[in-house]
């Protein structure tokens, strides 16, 4: 991989065994703050990111590896919350705000396999769970350990636990209770990091690969007009099959067929997938 140049990797996120997105957040000098990709050993900035410091982030991958959440706090007590696509546009959603209105210093974030979007929060080491519509927050419990001031959080894809890394002078790694938020110790690693992450798993099945102009619903591995045309007939009729997204970008079904389909469908088949 090639080096980078400043102050941190502060995320990452793998979509294949051997590729997938960072973070990295330089002070004044050096490789620019911005989203990185990783492949094969090679390291490619895609886009600059809209912050102004080196102050913490949080980052993770949706389930099915088309769309970042990434958090960039801009002081010790303020955390913002962005969407962004893996070619490097950027929206910002609002500012992280707990529901117990304590501020928040969010250093990690990671989406389960059902959409739920958890942060890492150091300003009283607890687990949050955020909206990622709103960046609305709520607490779910203390770890009941100390953070420490670098740590990232990751689900294990063959197991589905929740997974955090914490500095204590050296890293130690947890697992940790998405219910009550406790954190369980599974060992230690022999230096720091600020950020973790899981081998990636192979994709799952392309979300706008629909039919193959049979009509008939059945994937050919390409993404063309036929599989506009198959998903614009059930949209109309509300059909199941329209059924792809809940309003979080995640690909997670909510039994209804509304706007927030038809608008995964279209940013999905825009991108080739």
């Amino acid at each position: 991989m090639a080096t980078l140049v400043g102050n941190y990797t502060r995320g990452i996120d793998m979509d294949s065994p051997a590729s997938g997105y960072l973070i990295h957040t330089a002070a004044l000098s050096g490789t620019p703050t911005g989203l990185y990709r990783f492949q094969n050993g090679v390291t490619t900035l895609i886009a600059q990111l809209p912050a102004l410091s080196e102050f913490d982030c949080g980052f993770t991958l949706t389930p099915d590896n088309m769309t970042i959440y990434y958090s960039l706090g801009v002081s010790r007590a303020d955390d913002f919350l962005y969407r962004c696509t893996v070619t490097g546009v950027s929206f910002e959603i609002g500012r992280i705000h707990r529901a117990d209105n304590v501020s928040t210093d969010v250093i990690g974030l990671a989406m389960s396999p059902s959409g739920v979007l958890y942060g890492l929060d150091t300003t009283d080491d607890s687990l949050l769970i955020i909206d990622p519509a709103t960046a609305a927050a709520t607490r779910v419990g203390p770890l009941g350990v100390p953070v420490g001031g670098e740590g990232e959080l990751d689900f294990d894809g063959q197991t589905g636990q929740l997974i955090m890394a914490a500095e204590q002078i050296s890293s130690r790694i947890y697992s940790v209770n998405t219910t009550t938020g406790a954190a369980t110790l599974l060992g230690e690693l022999p230096f720091t990091t600020s950020a973790i992450a899981f081998l990636g798993i192979e994709p799952p099945a392309c979300p706008t690969d629909l039919d193959d102009g049979s009509g008939t619903g059945t994937p050919d591995q390409a993404v063309t007009i036929d599989d506009l045309l198959y998903f614009l007939t059930r949209f109309e009729s509300g059909a199941a099959a329209a059924d792809l997204d809940n309003g979080t970008f995640t690909g997670t079904p909510d039994g209804a067929v509304s706007i927030d389909d038809l608008l995964y469908f279209l940013a999905n088949f825009e991108q080739g997938c």
